[in-house]
């Protein structure tokens, strides 16, 4: 520190806002709902898009969520093949 300079401490954190606040809380218990879901009826084949870094208003980045979406169904197409059963051809 140079002589005369006062010590700087660290800005302080930035408080959210009301908006990130409320959309934060609807997540948590989206989050929580879908969880008690599935663990009271399991499915199948679970397809889940690596979207987590995508914000919820951040629709310029749909591509990014569609590219998402159509990897994790491709990884999940040998899953959801065999987990349906497609009737003989002869019947």
């Amino acid at each position: 520190m140079k002589d005369g300079e006062a010590a700087r401490s660290p800005a302080p954190a930035k408080r959210p806002g009301y908006l990130e606040v409320v959309s934060q809380t609807f997540f948590l218990v989206q989050d929580f709902v879908s969880r008690v879901r599935l663990a009271a009826d399991p499915v199948d084949v679970l397809i889940a898009p690596k979207v987590s870094e995508i914000g919820w208003l951040e629709f310029h980045r749909a591509s990014e969520a569609i590219n998402a979406g159509e990897k994790a169904a491709l990884a999940a197409l040998p899953d959801l093949m065999s987990a349906v059963q497609l009737p003989d051809a002869d019947s």
